[in-house]
């Protein structure tokens, strides 16, 4: 599967909403943005996608642990944050459901990777 970095962000910003209802405020934070600022960056995408697929390390505390956050966070942060990269990987990278393990950081305790897509996923260029 060939996408774009504008064509994961749109399909984002399109479904995540009517998807996880609950988090329909966190769309308006700062840590969305920080999330997104995370999706625009080719490299730091290719490197989540190699360590879910290869090493079985969820995106979400790669995430954290390559882009950290000064602000503390809540327990609805933490949801929030595993809703924003479990729904990128399920329903824009289309991987199958997650597995989710502990991980044992300062942000996080547990977190899902996700089983490999059907097709391998390129990012390309706009």
């Amino acid at each position: 599967m060939k996408i774009t970095l504008l064509e994961i962000e749109k399909q984002i910003v399109d479904g995540f909403q009517d998807k996880y209802r609950p988090f329909t405020n966190f769309m308006n934070t700062k840590l969305w943005n920080h999330c997104m600022e995370g999706v625009r960056d080719k490299l730091l995408l290719e490197n989540l996608i190699f360590c879910n697929d290869h090493l079985k390390l969820p995106p979400a505390d790669i995430f954290l642990k390559l882009r950290p956050c000064k602000e503390p966070f809540t327990n609805e942060d933490k949801k929030a944050i595993g809703a924003f990269w479990g729904y990128v990987f399920q329903f824009v990278l289309n991987y199958s459901v997650g597995k989710e393990i502990p991980v044992w950081t300062n942000t996080l305790n547990n977190a899902s990777y996700f089983s490999k897509p059907i097709s391998q996923v390129e990012i390309v260029k706009e």
